[in-house]
């Protein structure tokens, strides 16, 4: 699973950010057949200069230049979907908007997955092991918890709270790792295989 990676100053870390096909754009996708969006029940409106500056530069270098909704809190952290320049998804989060936000696009040709991860992931360097460090993201309707299948093929979940979710680790990675989500009668509904970071 090919993941935006963040390179966290002075520690040799790596933090993957958005899942799989959440991209920042650096041109538009012109001509897209649009993708709707799997349906996020919860979200209220949020003005784009409220959010701060910092948030306000890192929308507008992803592209995320239309309507802003918080989709929900959890654990100090905030989630946001916001509608994209070329008629794409932008998803970003951060505990304190008015210091920045990350996050990225999926652009308009491309479909949104059911879950849309915002894990954090730190690498070691030396032997390529890793560890998600906190599970988190947002998740459709439907979607009433998320899991992480760890090296050891132990499941770590976290419920889902008004289309968010959010557990902090650190858990152990491994080829073998998924992303799993379930509905409210405990099936298993979505799958992502995560391998290696």
């Amino acid at each position: 699973m090919k993941r935006i990676r963040f390179i966290a100053a002075g520690l040799v870390a790596l933090t993957a950010a958005v899942a799989a096909t959440v991209i920042a754009l650096a041109g538009g996708a012109s001509g897209a057949t649009l993708q709707p969006a799997p349906q996020i029940s919860s979200g209220v409106p949020v003005a784009s200069g409220s959010l701060g500056a910092a948030a306000t530069a890192m929308l507008t270098r992803i592209g995320a230049s239309g309507a802003i909704a918080r989709i929900g809190s959890i654990n100090g952290t905030s989630f946001y979907s916001v509608a994209g320049a070329d008629g794409g998804h932008c998803y970003v989060f951060g505990s304190n908007p008015a210091q920045g936000l990350s996050g990225g696009c999926i652009p308009a040709g491309v479909a949104v997955p059911a879950v849309i991860d915002m894990s954090g992931v730190v690498m070691n360097p030396a032997d390529g092991s890793w560890n998600l460090e906190t599970l988190q993201g947002i998740a459709a309707d439907g979607i009433a918890e998320v899991g992480f299948v760890d090296a050891s093929g132990a499941m770590h979940t976290a419920p889902v709270v008004g289309n968010v979710y959010r557990l902090t680790g650190p858990f152990p990675g491994g080829a073998s790792s998924q992303l799993v989500g379930f509905d409210g009668a405990g099936k298993q509904i979505f799958t992502e295989g995560l391998g290696s970071p």
